[in-house]
């Protein structure tokens, strides 16, 4: 089959159709070898530059989505959902203590008074904890409420 003129005639016709949609920036001319070799050649290597190409783009829109995502977390505003103050520019969401402040002074935050209770109980608790006068099931306790409440999370 490879010997018929015409099937040979037509593989050249169709290899040389998909190189001519081959943006030109990407097509690399072989000159090597005969006539049929340097048009096979030819399309192979232009198809590995493009897939070069795409992977490149791949990586970029990669790079750049992360970019995008990191300036939209640094840009976002924070406000208390209760009584819409906002917050200065690059608060954190937690962790800093500043939510938790605010927390402590808005009327309609439903964890003020939470918060409140634990700043007024949070010292009697660590001495508590110190006091030999105090069962040991109830330093227990105190442990664990210290271990899995922190307002600065909030």
């Amino acid at each position: 089959m490879a010997d018929d003129p015409k099937t040979l005639d037509e593989m050249r016709g169709e290899v040389a159709a998909v190189i001519a949609m081959i943006p030109e920036k990407a097509v690399v001319h072989v000159r090597e070898g005969g006539a049929d070799e340097n048009l096979f050649a030819t399309l192979a290597v232009s198809v590995q530059k493009l897939i070069a190409q795409r992977d490149e783009a791949g990586r970029a829109c990669i790079k750049m989505s992360m970019e995008i995502g990191a300036l939209r977390n640094a840009a976002q505003t924070v406000t208390c959902a209760y009584c819409g103050m906002v917050y200065p520019r690059g608060t954190p969401r937690h962790g800093d203590g500043s939510l938790a402040e605010h927390i402590k002074k808005c009327p309609e935050h439903p964890m003020r008074k939470l918060l409140t209770a634990c700043d007024a109980i949070g010292p009697w608790m660590s001495a508590a904890q110190d006091d030999p006068k105090v069962c040991p099931e109830m330093k227990e306790a105190i442990g664990v409420f210290f271990e899995n409440f922190n307002p600065e999370d909030v």
